[in-house]
């Protein structure tokens, strides 16, 4: 999830990736209280327009984010500066299309807000004492309990450590 802003202009944007996101009918019930979340804080708003080229279906549902597709996870970032930690994972094998599930996640202290790098890249995520140690291009090393990736599938292909070799087996299967 990626937005880019005009340096002129910064009601310019253009999401890179998502451009709008659909809730099919068997995700609406399933994780309505997240949408809800969202649209009532305004950072997902029905998509009223046409768009070439779009097949429409009974029941689909089609949002947009008006300040831009990353709004969704600073919306959730924020919230964990007030103790309402939620993570999204990703089901299954590393396809072009995967599903989305968000559940609840409390490790981090209420008074721990989450803390934002730029110009880290991960480079290496391996397992280490059952967690998840990642090391980025800094050389700044660190252990997770959950790792959640949102970066294009060739770029975590590019991913060396235990990573890769989980995606492999999961590609092979």
């Amino acid at each position: 999830m990626s937005t880019s802003r005009s340096a002129h202009d910064p009601r310019c944007t253009a999401d890179l990736g998502a451009q709008y996101i659909t809730r099919e009918p068997e995700y609406a019930k399933k994780h309505q209280s997240f949408y809800e979340e969202l649209l009532s804080h305004g950072v997902l708003k029905p998509l009223t327009a046409t768009i070439e080229g779009m097949a429409i279906k009974e029941g689909v549902e089609n949002f947009v984010t008006p300040q831009g597709i990353s709004s969704i996870v600073k919306h959730y970032l924020n919230e964990s500066a007030t103790g309402k930690n939620k993570f999204i994972k990703t089901e299954g094998r590393v396809k072009n299309q995967c599903s989305l599930e968000m559940v609840p996640f409390n490790t981090r202290k209420k008074d721990e807000n989450a803390e934002i790098l730029f110009e880290h890249h991960v480079t290496r995520i391996c397992i280490k004492d059952g967690k998840w140690e990642v090391c980025n291009n800094t050389g700044l090393l660190d252990q997770f309990d959950i790792v959640i990736l949102t970066i294009p599938v060739p770029q975590i292909l590019q991913l060396q450590g235990d990573i890769a070799n989980k995606l492999q087996m999961g590609l092979e299967t």
